[in-house]
């Protein structure tokens, strides 16, 4: 998953960037054209960050769902807005941990090494990804 925007439900992105609902994802087109090149799925869209997880009501959920949100994580926009005060460049991806957007709660992340948010796999598309941002020169 490419996060294009997030929404700002956290405190940390207000002391670096001005007010606003959103902050762009400034790299998500660089990240999705990696992803093309080495040929793994991904779906580009709207992030709900939120570090308050116990205050995720049924209400917001919707509300985020409508605005067009494909999930919620915890440090996009705080990570974004600090990246863009020290300009620093941000090159995000995510990995689902569970679903909870399903008629029953389906906990993936209960699955061990093999497909949880901890699997190496992901660390290792780190990396090759920070390479291509490299070979690429793009600043």
């Amino acid at each position: 998953m490419i996060p294009t925007e997030a929404y700002r439900d956290e405190g940390t992105s207000y002391h670096y960037a001005p007010a606003a609902d959103y902050i762009t994802l400034k790299n998500s087109h660089v990240v999705a054209d990696f992803m093309k090149q080495v040929n793994i799925p991904y779906v580009l869209g709207k992030t709900w960050t939120t570090d308050a997880i116990y205050r995720e009501t049924r209400g917001n959920f919707e509300k985020r769902k409508q605005d067009g949100c494909i999930a919620v994580e915890m440090e996009c926009a705080s990570v974004q807005a600090v990246c863009d005060f020290r300009g620093v460049e941000f090159f995000n991806f995510l990995k689902s941990g569970d679903l909870l957007d399903a008629p029953k709660w389906d906990p993936r992340s209960e699955l061990g090494n093999n497909g949880s948010q901890h699997d190496p796999r992901y660390f290792m598309m780190a990396l090759d990804l920070a390479c291509f941002v490299s070979d690429s020169h793009i600043r």
